[in-house]
């Protein structure tokens, strides 16, 4: 079970997994709250509440060595709020870029996520990735249950550069040790 499952993972510090997964306005952000609506986006992704936030961190951040020290930083495929265009801009298209993903919060299905990935062909397509509970996660088209997304994106071999987020970038300079004064 997903519970299971979690325990042998380093999980990120919860204001971490919070400040990197709730999709906020930029009025949120300024005041330094978060809504009601954007905590249940946030649990309809990754919930139940059980599990939500060991199950956002195993499933999105990742172990980096940073000045000897072990960090939990995003991973760099994650887009949280972004936009078809915007998608469309990062990805290509063409066979130079087959293989770029990213996974980004749908715009039409508010509980759901996005895989958009360049096929071997240069084409780019998308998947639906929707939360199930405490059983982890399923994508649209497969009959596989995965625990976490990035259980999902390493058991995938079309997935083979990630596409790296502002997201990513804030997170790494947020692992980054404080310099010495």
């Amino acid at each position: 079970d997903l519970q299971a499952h979690l325990r042998p993972v380093t999980l990120a510090p919860a204001w971490r997994v919070l400040n990197s997964t709730l999709e906020r306005s930029r009025d949120e952000e300024r005041r330094g709250v978060v809504l009601a609506s954007s905590f249940d986006a946030f649990l309809r992704r990754f919930g139940p509440l059980s599990v939500a936030l060991p199950k956002a961190s195993a499933g999105l951040f990742e172990e980096v060595e940073r000045s000897s020290a072990s960090m939990s930083v995003l991973a760099p495929w994650f887009h949280g709020a972004l936009s078809r265009t915007e998608e469309a801009a990062l990805l290509g298209s063409g066979s130079a870029s087959s293989g770029r993903f990213l996974v980004r919060y749908s715009s039409t299905e508010p509980t759901a996520l996005v895989l958009a990935y360049v096929g071997h062909d240069g084409v780019p397509r998308r998947s639906r990735i929707f939360n199930l509970g405490i059983r982890g996660f399923a994508i649209e088209g497969l009959q596989d249950v995965f625990f976490s997304l990035r259980d999902f994106v390493r058991s995938q071999e079309a997935l083979q550069t990630p596409v790296a987020s502002e997201l990513h970038r804030r997170s790494l300079e947020e692992a980054a040790p404080a310099a010495p004064e």
